[in-house]
C-alpha cells in the first residue's frame, strides 16, 4: 500500500507544474514563483 500512496502523492504534487509547463511553456516560470525555484538551469 506505500508504493501506491507515495506513487499518488508524487502525481498530486507535481501533476499542476506539469500542466503548467504544458499550457504556458517557460513563462509558467514567470507566472509560479514554486515552479521558478525549482529551476536549474536556463540557456546554458
Amino acid at each position: 500500500s506505500v508504493p501506491l500512496t507515495s506513487s499518488e502523492a508524487l502525481n498530486n504534487a507535481t501533476l499542476p507544474h506539469v500542466l503548467a509547463l504544458a499550457d504556458h511553456g517557460l513563462a509558467a516560470l514567470d507566472r509560479d514563483p514554486h515552479l521558478a525555484n525549482g529551476l536549474n538551469v536556463k540557456n546554458g
